[in-house]
């Protein structure tokens, strides 16, 4: 009796151990089923920040690509700007040199309008002077009459 009470409770202490462990396993096991329902949660999160990290390169990608392609129609404009700036400032220069070329034939010709007016007044002049001589030898020859004019003493003005 004693013997079998030793092996009752061995067998008590057993079970007693035993319970005790399947508490303790069960209780790891709902602790490794909560750290992986945590680490499939962190898991997810992670997945998902990586797919918003994915997306948010892709915009950046092609924002980038946009930016890089207005870069270019702006630098292209620019040229183009340049180029015409370029073809203006020649036509300036070349109406400037056209101008002054002008300004100066101008004068010239003006010059010569100018000279040839006054070699015009000066001949008007002249004219005006030899009428006004022939004018005052017709007189002379009618106050004369019919004087020769190989007598001594008769000259012309």
């Amino acid at each position: 009796e004693r013997r079998v009470r030793q092996e009752v409770g061995e067998k008590q202490r057993k079970v007693a151990e035993a319970e005790r462990l399947m508490r303790k396993a069960q209780a790891e096991a709902t602790k490794l089923r909560e750290d992986a329902k945590t680490a499939d949660q962190a898991t997810q999160r992670t997945t998902q920040e990586l797919k918003e990290m994915e997306n948010g390169r892709d915009a950046a990608q092609a924002q980038l690509a946009e930016s890089r392609g207005q870069l270019l129609k702006e630098q292209k404009g620019r040229h183009a700007l340049m180029l015409r700036r370029e073809r203006l400032e020649a036509e300036v220069v070349r109406l400037r040199q056209a101008l002054e070329f002008e300004s100066k034939s101008e004068r010239a010709a003006r010059v010569g309008l100018v000279q040839a007016q006054w070699r015009e007044e000066k001949a008007d002049e002249a004219l005006q002077a030899e009428k006004a001589r022939v004018e005052m030898l017709e007189r002379q020859v009618m106050m004369l009459g019919s004087v020769p004019c190989t007598e001594p003493g008769f000259e012309l003005p």
